[in-house]
């Protein structure tokens, strides 16, 4: 990070560079949509300009506080762990072939004009998710 210091209002980061892989090889590094980390902090990236090297952030996201930041703060392109994207894949999938199938297991009330469908999550994805319950 170059901005010294990163104030607690600030929502322009400046950058080394915003593109360019991340430490798991993906690239662009930065890119809107994305949580980032700056120490304790986490940041949704609401743009990134590679022109400019300057990300456009909403702070405190996932629960985290806005803080001020020194020069030099390490900044982490946040991915969630394999466990979870793999979870979330497989619930997106078998939803979408629910959907080609129907939706069997719903139901409706066509006098309310609404349609019920189980609301759990696949056994795969729970099983993946797992560890990640309290």
């Amino acid at each position: 990070m170059r901005d010294d210091p990163l104030g607690l209002a600030a929502t322009a980061i400046t950058v080394a560079g915003v593109t360019g892989a991340d430490v798991w090889g993906m690239a662009p590094r930065f890119q809107a949509g994305r949580l980032a980390k700056i120490e304790s902090e986490y940041v949704e990236i609401a743009a990134a300009n590679s022109d400019t090297n300057v990300l456009t952030a909403v702070r405190g996201r996932n629960g985290s506080t806005a803080a001020a930041h020194a020069l030099g703060s390490a900044i982490y392109s946040w991915r969630a762990p394999e466990p979870v994207q793999q979870a979330c894949i497989i619930q997106a999938v078998r939803q979408l072939e629910r959907g080609f199938q129907g939706f069997g297991e719903a139901r409706a009330n066509a006098d309310l004009g609404q349609m019920f469908w189980i609301k759990s999550l696949d056994p795969e994805a729970k099983e993946l998710l797992q560890m990640y319950v309290w």
